[in-house]
């Protein structure tokens, strides 16, 4: 079962994302900030880091930095979820390595979608062609 990490500071974002992930099921740990999501990842590497830009004490940029600069953090997939929809911050967010961007308001059927297909797609490319 995949580990997801949603890394946000609205807890209403964490409590549906939470919710509707674990209901596809995935296994879904939350963090309010970008150092809170840290201490956890220095814990247990998640599989998916899902996290928004605009956060207290850490912001997402320089968490997906901090995740790009670290040996063992480095190829941990990270969407960014935000209200930022600018393309100045999606060119950064793509230029650090983020695997995809999807911008507030959105559906959670939407992101869960996303990741599954994220998911899916990655263990095609690991398994053995016929």
């Amino acid at each position: 079962m995949q580990r997801i990490l949603i890394v946000d500071d609205d807890a209403n974002i964490l409590k549906i994302l939470r919710f509707k992930l674990e209901r596809a099921g995935y296994r879904v740990e939350t963090a309010c900030n970008g150092a809170i999501a840290v201490e956890s990842i220095k814990l247990a590497p998640p599989d998916l880091v899902l996290l928004d830009i605009m956060m207290p004490e850490m912001d997402g940029i320089e968490l997906v930095g901090r995740l790009r600069g670290h040996a063992e953090w480095r190829t941990i997939p990270v969407f960014v979820v935000t209200a930022r929809g600018q393309m100045a911050d999606k060119k950064i967010a793509f230029r650090l390595g983020v695997e995809d961007y999807i911008t507030k308001p959105f559906s959670p059927a939407e992101v869960v979608d996303r990741v599954r297909a994220f998911f899916e797609d990655r263990n095609r490319r690991k398994s053995p062609s016929d």
